[in-house]
């Protein structure tokens, strides 16, 4: 029962503060099916969005979290369209206050204001729920807050919705062992819920350890709480052995994020128990005694798996890699606060910024550098994203959210001991939740949970306020009207962000097909990416809506797949770059190669407008234009040289500006004063000059990125090229040639036949003659043969006797074994900005 004396009116409770002076003038009481639909919504939410996962790449181009995303804006939408109904039918605005409504309120605008100030408003403020964490999604959150508080008015709607999570986290946990079971012991035919974690990691229906083991850190200290609130042992029960299946399911997860942030909560959890009212106080024993028998299970875990072992002794490494990858998220977020202290770069902008204020490193995550145009969409630590992203001014008000939330809760520890009981796990929760994301960030579960979490927590001490007199019937006729507005919006935005969906999946799907036909079937290939096409145009309606004021708002998804659709059509209309080939490529392709470069160069454009600049768009533009220079430079065309160079120019300048640590940026750069070396083949001096400046950049690539194997490779390439039209600081080149296809190699790239040659030439130069033949005996027969003529003009041009020079060759023709390659150390990283 409520915590303070309450009266009744039509079955329903209502406060002292709520009732009017005036007699019979009582606030009328929600309808009761409009009651019982919104309670039913919210449940749902509650207990079917952490069940909701489809197969990778099924449906959705996010099949981990848009279907949860989807769902909980439908129903945050109906939530809203019936309490306006109720209002209609009411005759009048009714709010269930309660002093978490204004630091709410406060935030939502705090959060807008960094919206429409921020780097990219368009997206913040309109972009595509589907993929992307903008305004909307926010609004999705607080309309949860709102449904949870007006929808679950008793402590004993409360208590089922507690009880509703923890239940569903208990059988997520269940599904996750099974599944994990399954897979340690090798059931035939059976693939795993996540094939990339499968056998190592528990992951359930959440897809990924991580956001698993949050959510069951979330859930164990709310289970804890439901459990003592519950009047019905076999309630109880069932809630505490929820618990005490979570416990081993979030071991198994191995997500340390989530360990952490369940000891951070245990301590205060069980503080916070010696507060719960007197004779509840008993019941704290099964709390204590479930928390037992799951650290005893724990314990047994860890010592059987070895992992698990290894991942606890990792925490406290701060060599280990995933410490590196966050450090370098965190030192970004917090670079880009530094910029943007007040307002932020806008909600859902810091996937965008990142690389501007990435720190130069040399740790990798997925395989690649994060030095090498990899960018992340989240900084794994919820303070640092709110600061990066809505600045002091999102961060303040987000902050006296939570603050109060927890005088709220406490508050009700002086109470009644069933909603006392439940404060004291709905707060559980949040301190997990806040805990947890020190080290992780959200997904579609985690966020929902921790907004039901306070709509729940409100809802204990909420009281009916009314807004206004009451209305009149024409006004109340027109609120009605109001609030089907709003439902048939929902359901028509939903509809939107599922068919954009749909149509670019499909998209994708042409493309992948396209790959696949290319060998045997280059007519249904080409088809197949007309059809890619086709599907990205009907899509434009969905993801490129026009926004407010003009502002046009998009998804760069499209965008960035549509331009790897036309990139891929360029790339196999263009022939091999041997001048012999261009006369027969011109006279069959020239037409279809420009109609596609046109819409290659339209579609760029209009996605580069969409989102001001990204990297993965950049880097293909700047790609595209340097294969057209080429191009031109073996047809001498002046003109489509100048223009294709002027374009990958402004495009690698603008990629500089925004990723300033990535190496793969400066090879871009030593390509571009590349082609002006092969423009310039008749001048040696401007050739020599053009390589040089290449291999500047080149060299630059490496300096950043020292763990990269292609910058040493290409480096190598550039200082051969300055070797062959006769530089003056040949021998410094060929000995430096050597050793960074030495350096390639060992970091594990397979040189190509080109590369092998360039290499055993040098080496022939360098006068490592045994290394040179067994990099020489790697050869195919018509690169060997290449390679014997060098050898022939090298050992004529140092007077070598025929004998040796003979058997030299046919050393090459036996071949030797490759020698082991002795480690090279690591240059040092230098700090570039």
């Amino acid at each position: 029962m409520p915590p303070f004396p309450v009266k009744y009116y039509r079955g329903m409770p209502m406060t002292p503060s709520t009732r009017e002076s005036a007699p019979g003038a009582a606030i009328p009481v929600m309808p009761a099916p409009l009651s019982r639909l919104g309670r039913t919504l919210v449940l749902l939410a509650i207990a079917v969005t952490p069940l909701l996962v489809l197969p990778p790449r099924v449906g959705f181009i996010n099949a981990l979290d848009t279907p949860r995303r989807l769902l909980l804006l439908a129903i945050a939408g109906a939530l809203a369209a019936l309490l306006v109904l109720a209002w209609g039918r009411r005759g009048r605005l009714v709010w269930r206050w309660h002093p978490l409504d204004l630091p709410v309120g406060l935030f939502t605008l705090a959060v807008l204001i960094s919206a429409v100030a921020g780097a990219y408003p368009a997206i913040s403020l309109w972009g595509p729920l589907w993929n992307h964490d903008g305004l909307l999604y926010l609004v999705t959150m607080v309309l949860l807050y709102v449904g949870a508080k007006h929808f679950l008015p008793t402590v004993a709607d409360v208590e089922r919705a507690a009880a509703a999570a923890v239940l569903a986290g208990g059988l997520v946990a269940v599904i996750g062992l099974a599944d994990f079971l399954a897979v340690a012991l090798h059931l035939p035919g059976y693939p795993g819920l996540s094939p990339a974690f499968s056998g190592l990691r528990l992951v359930a229906t959440l897809g990924n350890p991580m956001f698993t083991g949050t959510y069951l850190a979330m859930l164990i200290p709310l289970g804890m709480g439901a459990g003592l609130a519950a009047t019905s042992p076999q309630r109880r029960a069932a809630l505490l052995g929820a618990v005490l299946v979570m416990l081993p399911a979030l071991l198994l997860t191995q997500a340390r994020a989530a360990w952490v942030g369940l000891a951070v909560t245990i301590p205060i959890f069980l503080w916070m128990v010696g507060k719960v009212p007197g004779r509840h106080r008993a019941l704290t024993r099964a709390a204590w005694a479930a928390l037992l028998a799951g650290g005893i299970l724990v314990v047994a875990i860890a010592l059987v798996m070895p992992a698990v072992r290894q991942r606890v002794a990792s925490m406290v490494n701060m060599e280990d890699a995933t410490v590196g990858t966050r450090l370098v998220y965190m030192t970004g977020a917090a670079r880009a606060f530094g910029e943007r202290p007040v307002q932020g770069w806008g909600i859902g902008a810091i996937r965008a910024v990142f690389p501007q204020f990435r720190p130069a490193s040399t740790a990798r995550e997925q395989g690649m550098a994060l030095d090498r145009g990899y960018s992340t969409a989240q900084p794994h630590n919820l303070p640092l994203q709110l600061l990066a992203e809505t600045g002091l001014l999102g961060f303040a008000a987000f902050g006296w959210l939570i603050v109060s939330a927890f005088i709220a809760g406490g508050r009700l520890f002086t109470g009644a001991p069933r909603p006392a009981s439940l404060a004291l796990g709905l707060l559980g929760l949040l301190t997990a939740y806040l805990a947890t994301n020190l080290f992780t960030f959200d997904n579609a579960v985690t966020l929902s949970g921790c907004w039901l979490a306070l709509g729940l927590l409100a809802a204990l001490s909420a009281a009916d306020r009314p807004l206004a007199a009451p209305l009149s019937r024409a006004s109340a006729r027109g609120v009605t009207l109001a609030g089907v507005v709003i439902l048939l919006g929902t359901l028509l935005h939903v509809g939107t962000e599922l068919t954009a969906s749909a149509l670019t999946l499909s998209a994708t799907r042409h493309l992948a097909r396209a790959g696949a036909l290319l060998g045997r079937d280059p007519q249904g290939a080409f088809a197949a990416l007309d059809a890619a096409e086709r599907a990205l145009r009907r899509s434009l309606p969905f993801t490129a809506r026009p926004g407010w004021r003009g502002m046009e708002a998009g998804d760069v998804k499209t965008y960035q797949i549509w331009t790897k659709v036309l990139r891929t059509r360029l790339d196999w209309l263009k022939p091999d770059p041997t001048p012999e080939s261009f006369a027969a490529f011109l006279s069959r392709n020239t037409a279809e190669y420009d109609r596609t470069a046109t819409r290659f160069a339209a579609v760029t454009a209009r996605g580069l407008r969409l989102l001001d600049r990204d990297p993965f768009i950049l880097r293909d533009l700047a790609q595209q234009h340097l294969q057209d220079a080429k191009i031109a430079v073996g047809l001498a065309d002046e003109t489509r040289l100048l223009a294709a160079t002027t374009r990958a120019h402004a495009a690698i300048e603008t990629l500089h500006r925004f990723e300033p640590f990535s190496a793969e940026v400066y090879l871009l750069e030593a390509d571009l004063a590349g082609i002006q070396g092969m423009k310039a083949h008749d001048n040696t001096a401007a050739a020599l000059s053009a390589y040089a400046e290449a291999e500047v950049y080149a060299d630059r690539a490496t300096t950043i990125d020292p763990t990269f194997p292609e910058a040493f490779a290409v480096l190598a390439a550039y200082q051969n090229e300055q070797v062959a039209r006769g530089s003056a600081d040949t021998p410094n080149l060929v000995l430096a040639i050597c050793r960074n296809y030495a350096r390639a190699e060992q970091l594990g790239l397979a040189l190509s036949q080109e590369d092998l040659l360039v290499y055993a030439t040098n080496l022939f130069l360098a006068g490592q003659v045994s290394d040179a033949i067994r990099t020489g005996a790697r050869l195919e027969p018509e690169r060997r043969a290449a390679l014997k003529d060098q050898v022939r003009r090298i050992f004529r041009v140092y007077q070598r006797p025929a004998a040796e020079v003979e058997r030299t060759l046919t050393l090459l023709d036996a071949g030797e074994p490759a020698p082991a390659t002795p480690p090279a150390p690591a240059r040092p990283l230098v700090e570039r900005r």
